[in-house]
């Protein structure tokens, strides 16, 4: 077997987020009606983000994972996994750089 090497991605990371919130959270607000809207911000030329505005807290809120904010490359990516979280009705809408 040939040995692949990963390259060390670093992503431009513009504007750091405040507040985030894991995913395993987030879904226990979908199930509680917690959520109000999604948004699925453009930080970057390429990079999509989720961040979630809650009913009770202040700010919007970032999607984490286990190496920091979850990031996208493609909205094809980012739908997928919008679509594995099971919305429902919640509002999602899309912030794109100008």
């Amino acid at each position: 077997m040939a040995a692949t090497r990963r390259g060390n991605r670093a992503e431009p990371e513009l504007d750091p987020p405040t507040n985030v919130i894991s995913h395993i959270e987030l879904m226990s607000l979908f199930q509680k009606k917690g959520v109000i809207e999604l948004i699925v911000v453009e930080f970057a030329p390429g990079l999509y983000r989720i961040e979630a505005t809650i009913a009770w807290r202040i700010g919007r809120w970032t999607l984490t994972g286990a190496r920091g904010p979850r990031q996208f490359r493609t909205l094809d990516n980012l739908a997928k996994h919008l679509k594995t979280m099971g919305l429902g009705r919640t509002v999602t809408r899309l912030e794109l750089l100008s």
